[in-house]
């Protein structure tokens, strides 16, 4: 691990802090507040972070509330198309760094790429009811099936999952 790497991690804080919910920030990679996304300027979007959990990376958005497909199937289509579209730009601006085509960034993937890992895309929506979460779920994972190449060379497992579920899979730590 080089020096850059040893002191980012340094510096982190023990949680990340979004949509008023508190995440695990160990082995993580706070990719919403990197220089290489903040340098891309408009038009690319970001999940809040990338966190190595065992064998997985895990490419972590945070929502406080999404649209009910029974009262604005157009909201919520506009809604999973943006949470779709981040996680394709944050495995792909990911990739780019940990590749070294982004050298302002590349010690902060060090940690977190140094083994084969999983992909892994949570979707954490703060005051979802566990039972709305599978319909979020398949919307996200029909949207990202629709980009093929996506699909075969990354094969990524999709989650949703509300704040309490992600507490008890080890995402996030109790308020």
């Amino acid at each position: 691990m080089n020096a850059r790497l040893k002191e980012g991690l340094a510096e982190m804080a023990d949680v990340i802090v979004e949509s008023g919910m508190r995440f695990i920030a160990a082995d993580t990679f706070h990719i919403e507040k990197s220089a290489a996304y903040m340098g891309l300027g408009s038009g690319i979007k970001s999940v809040e972070f990338v966190r190595r959990k065992n064998e997985t990376l895990l490419f972590a958005e945070a929502k406080t509330t999404f649209p009910n497909p029974d009262k604005s199937e157009e909201r919520f289509d506009a809604a999973s198309g943006d949470i779709a579209d981040k996680f394709v730009h944050s495995l792909n601006l990911y990739a780019s760094i940990a590749l070294g085509l982004r050298p302002d960034d590349i010690s902060a993937t060090d940690n977190l790429s140094d083994k084969n890992a999983a992909i892994t895309l949570v979707l954490v929506i703060r005051e979802h009811k566990p039972e709305w979460c599978e319909q979020v779920k398949c919307k996200l994972t029909l949207l990202l099936n629709r980009c093929a190449y996506f699909r075969k060379i990354w094969r990524p497992k999709v989650y949703v999952l509300n704040y309490d579920d992600a507490v008890k899979r080890g995402i996030a730590e109790a308020n």
